[in-house]
């Protein structure tokens, strides 16, 4: 096992080294003593690579993108937040407009289809005859249930097209 040797110039040597000084712009005592020192010339040399190394990385590292793009980047992510903002109200009441025509569509086709059914008697009567027997009240129900049900398939395919972002 060995023991660790110290220097009381180990500090200086490092110091030289963590400043860009070593080894050409030290005095020549110290390198003298670096020369003679194993322990400190093994500090220098560790000392040294460690720096080169560090060196090599700050040259390497590219820091993207600049403050300028990100901040262009934030300042245009935070004007499509804020119209989508706005534009949300907006497309709520397309949507309850939209539903709102489809339920009056379907109800003036319930209300045609139960005055036709109501007068069926006399369009589907010939000579007296009748043609295709007919219960008023019955085709009054399905015309009502027919209304409601297109109602029922067009507000929301309505409020999609509205509401969705294509």
């Amino acid at each position: 096992m060995r023991t660790a040797v110290e220097c009381v110039r180990e500090a200086d040597v490092l110091d030289a080294v963590a400043a860009q000084r070593w080894p050409d712009r030290v005095d020549a005592e110290l390198r003298a003593h670096v020369a003679a020192c194993p322990c400190c010339a093994e500090v220098g040399d560790i000392a040294a690579a460690f720096a080169a190394d560090r060196d090599a990385a700050w040259s390497e590292a590219r820091l993207f993108p600049s403050a300028e793009v990100v901040w262009f980047r934030a300042q245009a992510r935070a004007r499509a937040d804020a119209a989508r903002a706005a534009a949300r109200p907006i497309a709520i009441m397309q949507a309850l407009g939209f539903a709102c025509a489809a339920g009056i569509i379907s109800a003036l086709i319930g209300a045609i289809a139960v005055w036709v059914w109501a007068r069926a008697d006399s369009l589907f009567t010939f000579r007296g005859l009748e043609l295709i027997p007919l219960d008023a009240m019955g085709f009054a129900i399905r015309g009502t249930l027919l209304a409601i049900g297109l109602w029922l398939v067009l507000a929301p395919v309505a409020v999609y097209l509205v509401v969705s972002d294509d």
